[in-house]
């Protein structure tokens, strides 16, 4: 009787074993077909209901090579990542006028990844030379008023965005560390940090998250609403982080696609030679922009009944939910939406050839 009992217990054990396993396998896919089945099977379940349209208003075509787009409340810029100046339009696009001289000085710009204009002036953050600047304009002269280098600190900014008078709301990063942090860069001196790791942790729990590699597996971009509202979304993993208008985090969501942490490796790629790598390697959330009413991404997670169109996967300020989903069409050359920004009643579109849309947001009740 009692060997008996031993074989049923034995039997549920395995049984129990294979259920829970089975389940961490498809929670946490180890290869690329399970990987892609995945994907395949979350973007299905995409929602196309026409609860808005986008309808195209003004278009500019920039001559140099547009990088990232930003707006504010009187009106909108572009960087230009190879001459290193800010391009400023209207909100409808017109020309204003072009800001920062490309350099190695402090006052000059070799790598430059993100601007907000104040009054009488503006801020910018140069990644190569890792340094937040405050720049002050007087009759077309810009001159540097101050700013923080972050180049001898154990973590480097990957990306920031200004959240009031001197503050900073940074991506700060290494091989082994990742967090979001204040800084008020006049004086200097980091306010407050939050450790992304533990977060992800929330979102994806059955997850090995890679102790090296961080910089590059959490790597992504801020975006805030000329009303202030602020998202951060990670590259390669389907994570967006919310934050109020004073940067205080706020929660963490994952994408439709549910696109998964990937692990970082050191890989062989002959004669001796080595590299790092993710894998896997998908660049998910290509781009993404908030306003009152919506958390927009731009999604490269794509599908051959979309015409290798871009998807703006479109989500609640609030809670994180999905919503629905809207097609952005290519051009008539195939060339695909970049870079978005959005305010209450536009979103503007930064193309891959650098040319501008402008499209009204026309909700439907």
């Amino acid at each position: 009787m009692k060997k008996k009992n031993l074989i049923y217990i034995g039997l549920f054990v395995v049984i129990l074993s294979f259920i829970f396993f089975n389940k961490k396998e498809n929670k946490h896919p180890e290869n690329q077909n399970e990987i892609i089945s995945n994907l395949r099977g979350n973007i299905s379940k995409r929602i196309f209901n026409n609860s808005i349209k986008l309808i195209k208003r003004d278009s500019v075509a920039y001559e140099g090579k547009a990088f990232l787009i930003f707006l504010n409340k009187e009106k909108f810029w572009l960087l230009d990542n190879y001459s290193n100046k800010i391009v400023s339009y209207s909100k409808k696009l017109e020309f204003i006028e072009s800001n920062g001289v490309r350099g190695e000085s402090p006052s000059e710009h070799q790598s430059i990844k993100n601007a907000d204009f104040i009054e009488k002036g503006y801020y910018t953050f140069d990644f190569e030379q890792q340094m937040i600047k405050k720049f002050t304009t007087n009759r077309n002269i810009d001159s540097l008023n101050y700013y923080m280098s972050f180049r001898d600190d154990d973590l480097w900014i990957s990306d920031c965005t200004s959240i009031g008078e001197d503050i900073f709301l940074t991506a700060n990063s290494n091989d082994f560390d990742f967090n979001f942090s204040l800084y008020n860069i006049k004086q200097k001196k980091i306010i407050s940090k939050i450790d992304i790791v533990p977060i992800i942790k929330q979102l994806y729990p059955l997850y090995n998250i890679s102790e090296k590699g961080r910089d590059i597996i959490f790597e992504g971009y801020f975006s805030k609403s000329p009303k202030g509202e602020i998202i951060y979304s990670c590259n390669k993993i389907g994570a967006v982080f919310l934050f109020t208008e004073r940067g205080k985090f706020i929660k963490a969501f994952k994408t439709i696609d549910e696109l998964g942490v990937p692990k970082f490796k050191l890989k062989n790629v002959g004669n001796g030679i080595k590299i790092h790598t993710l894998e896997p390697d998908f660049y998910g959330n290509y781009s993404r922009a908030i306003n009152t009413n919506f958390i927009f991404i731009l999604s490269n997670i794509l599908s051959e009944r979309y015409s290798e169109n871009r998807i703006l996967d479109i989500y609640d300020p609030k809670e994180g939910d999905y919503l629905f989903s809207y097609l952005l069409d290519n051009l008539k050359d195939g060339q695909k939406p970049d870079q978005i920004v959005a305010d209450e009643k536009y979103l503007y579109v930064l193309f891959e050839n650098s040319s501008i849309d402008r499209y009204e947001i026309i909700y439907k009740k």
